[in-house]
């Protein structure tokens, strides 16, 4: 016990908001931060993204919480879900995206987020703000609230889109980070976060370092640290010995 751990969140923070909400990456010079980290500190990300890609994009890192901990790595540990298990969601949900490549055709995307074996946990339905939302999306919306699934409000995906997240459970990432503090042993969490949805990890964690840029600068939050995401690699350089106190 006694080290402390960084866990970022993934979109707006590792990696820039595009315009293209599936093909995000992270830039190099914020992928060579995160593996000189590694020296001092356990690293980990905290994400709606699944595990098959974040281990993509971010591989070889301390901990991984997928689909807001929906499926959790950490300390040689994998923790999921226990409606994974029953298989009864999953179902529904492989059911339930079906209907949506029917019904919305080309009016919307799909992400899909699947644990590492290849579940089916969650489908985020994303529109472009220029052509609306979908005209048939309340009826998969009812449909998923019939079925028992979890279904979140509607975000946004900086000014490009909007999206609506559909799960087999409610997870969240103040969860998230109490079981990935447990399996690396740690007991300090400094939280790197830009969005609502990382309001429960601030609340949750030790320190919070707020990451600022062009989509969220009407959000007021909580923090430690307030940083411009630009300035967040260099930032950290400098704040390294201060973030382990």
């Amino acid at each position: 016990m006694g080290k402390t751990a960084l866990f970022f969140d993934y979109d707006g923070v590792l990696a820039p908001i595009t315009a293209d909400p599936v093909n995000s990456s992270v830039r190099a010079d914020i992928a060579q931060l995160v593996r000189d980290l590694r020296r001092e500190f356990k690293v980990t990300v905290v994400s709606g993204r699944d595990c098959p890609f974040l281990y993509r994009n971010l591989p070889g890192l301390d901990g991984y919480a997928c689909v807001f901990g929906l499926e959790i790595h950490g300390g040689g540990y994998a923790v999921l879900d226990e409606e994974v298990y029953r298989g009864v969601k999953p179902r529904l949900l492989e059911e339930l995206s079906a209907a949506a490549r029917r019904l919305l055709g080309d009016s919307a995307g799909v992400i899909y987020g699947r644990t590492l074996s290849g579940v089916l946990v969650g489908v985020s339905i994303y529109w472009f703000v220029s052509r609306g939302k979908p005209a048939l999306l309340e009826v998969l919306v009812k449909e998923a609230a019939a079925r028992g699934l979890v279904i979140y409000d509607v975000a946004k995906w900086g000014d490009f889109a909007e999206y609506i997240d559909i799960h087999v459970a409610r997870r969240s990432k103040r969860e998230s980070i109490r079981v990935l503090k447990a399996l690396l042993g740690v007991d300090r969490v400094v939280y790197f976060g830009d969005s609502y949805n990382d309001i429960p990890a601030f609340e949750e964690a030790d320190a919070r370092v707020f990451v600022k840029h062009e989509f969220n600068r009407g959000l007021e939050v909580d923090a430690d640290y307030v940083v411009d995401a630009e300035s967040l690699s260099a930032w950290i350089a400098k704040n390294a010995e201060a973030l382990k106190e």
